[in-house]
């Protein structure tokens, strides 16, 4: 093989990988994030997460018809429904049956959140949150491990008393365990 040839040859394999780490790069860049993290000192301390409608729970969600993400101002919505409705909502049957509480806030303060939005079959925006029990950091970063990217299940005694799930209507402003 001439030399003009090799050093053409080594031109085309050098552009190809670097054509090669663009696409590796782009797709990368442009891949969506599945979880985003929310703040909101007025109801809780520390940092939640919001799963993003892409992200695939590893559970099945009943009278779902989509999912949503979301924003900002629908996740304090949903916050300040919680506080609201808390002792209202949730007195009805034994089922659904909580303690009220003097101080929903204050109750649920060492409680970080995972939230997870969808549509149900009356085409409404509901707010799934897991309320995870952060009062012994140490243990609940044992217990909870990797809760920032994938959403929470577990069974048993402490896992019953340390997790709490609530739904949040946007659309009724009503919400329900």
């Amino acid at each position: 093989m001439p030399t003009t040839d090799i050093i053409i040859l080594k031109k085309k394999t050098n552009m190809l990988k670097q054509f090669i780490a663009l696409l590796t790069l782009i797709s990368f860049s442009t891949a969506k994030a599945q979880t985003f993290v929310y703040k909101n000192a007025l109801f809780f301390n520390g940092e939640s997460v919001v799963f993003t409608k892409d992200y695939k729970p590893h559970f099945l969600l009943d009278n779902i018809t989509g999912r949503f993400t979301p924003s900002t101002l629908e996740l304090d919505s949903a916050e300040v429904i919680f506080k609201n409705r808390y002792n209202f909502d949730l007195q009805g049957s034994k089922e659904l049956y909580v303690e009220p509480v003097k101080n929903v806030t204050k109750e649920y303060k060492n409680y970080r959140r995972q939230y997870i939005g969808w549509f149900n079959n009356e085409g409404q925006k509901v707010i799934f949150i897991q309320m995870l029990n952060f009062k012994n950091k140490k243990l609940a970063k044992k217990r909870f491990e990797g809760w920032e990217k994938e959403f929470e299940v577990g069974q048993g005694g402490w896992y019953e008393s340390n997790r709490f799930i609530f739904e949040v209507n946007l659309v009724t402003k009503k919400l329900s365990k």
